[in-house]
This record gives structure tokens, sequence and C-alpha cells, in this order.
């Protein structure tokens, strides 16, 4: 079940969020007056009830949202692959672009993303971070998910990436691995 809490006012939902502004992202909403106005994008449609004093309204929400949901994407199908991915460390939050994720590393209870700007570490499993950053990345080892974007080459053992690091990959994952990258290289 998803809840959803309807504001009167722009002052209510500041006193609402109280600081807690990170913890959601602002979207825009249509207002719809005719079935012209639909379009059919709609994730959710509230219906606002004509009762002034009415303490709920109706939500609807797409099955798509809510399948994107349940199985860890952003609802847009294809399992929010293309959007950033947000994660929390040190009490902050970083929107972070996938595709410049060399690889993740689990070390401890985090899992470190590896990136041009140095690194970000946050607590979650690798199997949280495997389904989170999607298709685009392989688990070559229990400790490594690596990106096929920053493959520049690989072998028995090891995989060289673009930015001159290497890191293991399973004896056991090599014939997977070299599946898998050259299906992802005929998809691009």
């Amino acid at each position: 079940m998803i809840h959803i809490g309807i504001c009167a006012d722009e002052a209510l939902v500041h006193a609402c969020l109280d600081g807690k502004d990170s913890t959601y992202v602002r979207s825009s909403a249509d207002i719809l007056r005719s079935r012209a106005d639909y379009d059919g994008a709609y994730d959710i449609l509230l219906i606002a009830d004509e009762n002034c004093g009415a303490q709920e309204t109706t939500a609807y929400i797409s099955r798509k949202l809510l399948e994107g949901l349940q199985h860890g994407g952003a609802g847009h199908g294809g399992g929010g692959e293309s959007e950033p991915l947000l994660v929390r460390a040190d009490g902050r939050y970083y929107r972070i672009d996938r595709e410049k994720i060399y690889y993740a590393e689990s070390v401890g209870r985090k899992v470190v993303l590896h990136m041009p700007g140095g690194t970000i570490a946050y607590y979650a499993k690798m199997k949280e971070a495997q389904e989170e950053l999607g298709s685009t990345f392989f688990r070559c080892h229990r400790g490594y998910l690596v990106n096929f974007t920053a493959v520049k080459s690989y072998e028995a053992g090891s995989i060289l990436l673009k930015n001159g690091e290497t890191i293991l990959m399973s004896k056991q994952k090599y014939n997977e691995f070299a599946a898998a990258y050259a299906a992802y290289l005929r998809r691009r």
C-alpha cells in the first residue's frame, strides 16, 4: 500500500517536511478539467472530494508504477536503469549517474561505489546493490559488481577497467561474464 498525503497549501507542506525534504522527490501535477486533458501518462490520479470537510481522498495508482516499485525499479519499465541512483551516505543523499560508476565493491556491511570523482560508501548488501544498479552491471565476484561500460579488457581471474584499475573476477564466473558482456556489446 502506498500512503499519499495531500496538503492544502505550501506552508503546510513546509511544516510537514520540516527538514525531511531530502526524503521526498518533488514532482509536478496537472489539473485535469476534462477527459481531453487526460493523455494516459499519469502514474497517480487523485480524485478531489467535493466535500470541503473530507479528511480522505481516493488515489488511483498505475499498475506499471506499482510493479516497478515491487521489483525495486522506478516504475517506468526497464527497472529504472536510466534514472540516477539515489543513495544515503554519511547522513546525506547523493544522486549518482549509473554510467559514471566503474564498479561497486563490498566492504564490510557497506557497498562502495567507485567513480571518476572518488568513492561513496553506503550501507547495503551486494544483492540489493545488484538489483538497484540493473543489467549493465555484472556480479563478477562475490565482492564486486562491474559496470560493462567501464570494461577495457578481461581475462580469467581479472577485469581491466578503462580507468586503469583491475578488479577480481571469479574463475567460475568467467564464462557467464563473457556471454553477458558479449550480449551487452550486441545491444549497444
